[in-house]
């Protein structure tokens, strides 16, 4: 299962956008981050959980 992972502060790409994209791909694990931006995956240990869901089997 793959995963979209999505700062809700993110202005280039509209959490609107990677919603639309996640409901029409059923394979796709929509992951939305409160509070965060462009650089969230350095943040707070995100990258551990990014890297950790899809071997954990996590969605």
């Amino acid at each position: 299962m793959k995963g979209i992972w999505q700062g809700d502060e993110y202005i280039l790409v509209p959490v609107t956008l990677q919603q639309y994209i996640a409901q029409q791909l059923p394979w796709i694990n929509y992951h939305e981050l409160t509070g965060a931006s462009h650089m969230f995956p350095y943040a707070d240990a995100n990258s551990d959980a990014i890297l950790k869901a899809p071997l954990l089997g996590q969605s």
